[in-house]
């Protein structure tokens, strides 16, 4: 099932079809999506750290963090292809730039993290921390607002790592964007809900209680009140401490 979910979503995502062998029980509509080499939307709309990034928030001021970037850039720069530090310096740098772009909004550290992330997942697939770096590149194509690529990131992590434990959060990214889409094109409520599913599989990771939540929203905007009420119980049940079950209320 969740082999058929990782290619119905890359379906609905406008990626290549599924291979035969994959059986989907429902098919899943074309969202259109620009090729990867298109240029980003302009002027990037910039968010701030949200409830689906696990990594901490930044606490260092931006000129200590433009520093530290030019500085492994260096070090980048010096490092031989084949040299097993250079995964690592890249990974440094790409989050190096990704937090200077959420303390300071800056497009050009979000462009340079983006280019370092995708950098490390296309030369350096077997790298051990390979999935941070799906992540940060899906967070990063989310933050621009470029959800099309943010898909792809968050799709190879799921794929490509499904070991890693930002798996529920690369399924509540998908849950997150389909659920923005939803507003303005209700199709969009199914895949969102069938995402925030995914991530209650997950019900140890730190995401899990902020599904539930979703998926009241989801059920709420279908009319389905009764559903939502149920799911804002269970969140109470069974996450009673969590940011979420405080903050998820009915109408």
């Amino acid at each position: 099932m969740q082999r058929a979910l990782f290619f119905g979503l890359l379906v609905a995502c406008g990626g290549a079809p599924e291979p035969a062998h994959v059986e989907i029980a429902q098919p899943l509509p074309t969202v259109s999506v620009t090729a990867s080499a298109a240029p980003l939307p302009a002027p990037p709309t910039f968010v701030s750290q949200d409830v689906g990034d696990p990594r901490p928030p930044p606490r260092r001021a931006a000129s200590l963090l433009e520093t530290e970037a030019r500085t492994i850039e260096s070090l980048v720069a010096a490092t031989p292809a084949s040299s097993s530090d250079l995964p690592p310096l890249l990974l440094r740098v790409a989050e190096t730039y990704a937090e200077l772009r959420k303390v300071a909004g800056d497009a050009r550290a979000s462009a340079k993290a983006i280019d370092h992330y995708t950098t490390l997942t296309a030369q350096f697939p077997s790298f051990a921390k390979i999935d941070d770096a799906y992540l940060g590149l899906g967070l990063e194509y989310v933050a621009r607002g470029d959800l099309p690529n943010a898909r792809r990131a968050f799709y190879e992590l799921i794929k490509n790592v499904p070991q890693s434990h930002y798996v529920p959060y690369a399924y509540f990214a998908f849950g997150d964007m389909f659920e923005r889409e939803a507003r303005s094109d209700p199709s969009k409520w199914d895949f969102a809900q069938q995402a925030f599913v995914e991530v209650r599989k997950y019900p140890a990771s730190p995401i899990a209680a902020e599904a539930v939540c979703r998926l009241s929203i989801v059920a709420a905007a279908r009319g389905d009140q009764g559903r939502a009420s149920s799911l804002r119980d269970e969140l109470r049940r069974d996450y009673p401490s969590s940011h979420a079950a405080e903050q998820c209320q009915g109408p």
